[in-house]
């Protein structure tokens, strides 16, 4: 983790449940308690990418993960937080 946020690592064929798992293990806990996921949306910006809007319970934008690499079996996502 670095002061702008969070990487972390899953399997191309990850689920949308997996990747959600993901961010919340490695989000800082000082927003864990403020994300909420119904609020919170997976989109497809453009083909093959893809974003995760984390929002809070007010929909305001907290935070956002995207994919900053893609490998063969493995896809590196990073999380960047609105400040």
């Amino acid at each position: 983790m670095d002061s702008n946020g969070s990487r972390f690592t899953l399997s191309r064929y990850a689920t949308e449940e997996e990747l959600w798992r993901a961010i919340v293990e490695v989000i800082p806990s000082t927003l864990k308690e403020s994300i909420d996921r119904k609020k919170s949306k997976l989109i497809e910006p453009y083909p093959g990418s893809k974003e995760y809007i984390l929002n809070d319970k007010n929909n305001k934008n907290i935070a956002v993960a995207n994919i900053s690499e893609i490998r063969e079996k493995e896809v590196d996502w990073c999380i960047y937080i609105e400040t």
